[in-house]
């Protein structure tokens, strides 16, 4: 993996994790050649556009693949997102399924 692609996947992380949006949500990203895909589960339309905005103002940014799934969450879920810490952005390998 090339620097640029490290520099553009730390900043894609901090932009995922900087979300107030964001929090208690389980998010994958993987890019390539500035072809960022979104994955995981959110709990809304608007947390998955939320996401899908963090990083469109990413530098090296240049398309965006928003895979991001939308699941209301039950009671069950919402006591366990409440609980901090609560993002987890991790770098998947290409082609790699969440």
């Amino acid at each position: 993996m090339s620097e640029t692609s490290r520099c553009l996947l730390d900043r894609l992380g901090e932009a995922l994790s900087s979300s107030p949006h964001l929090f208690g949500h389980k998010l994958g990203y993987e890019a390539d050649a500035g072809t960022v895909i979104l994955k995981g589960t959110v709990t809304s339309y608007y947390k998955k556009q939320m996401a899908q905005e963090a990083i469109r103002r990413v530098d090296g940014v240049e398309q965006i693949d928003n895979q991001l799934c939308v699941a209301p969450c039950n009671d069950a879920e919402e006591e366990e997102t409440s609980a901090p810490p609560a993002l987890y952005a991790c770098r998947l390998p290409h082609g790699c399924p969440l």
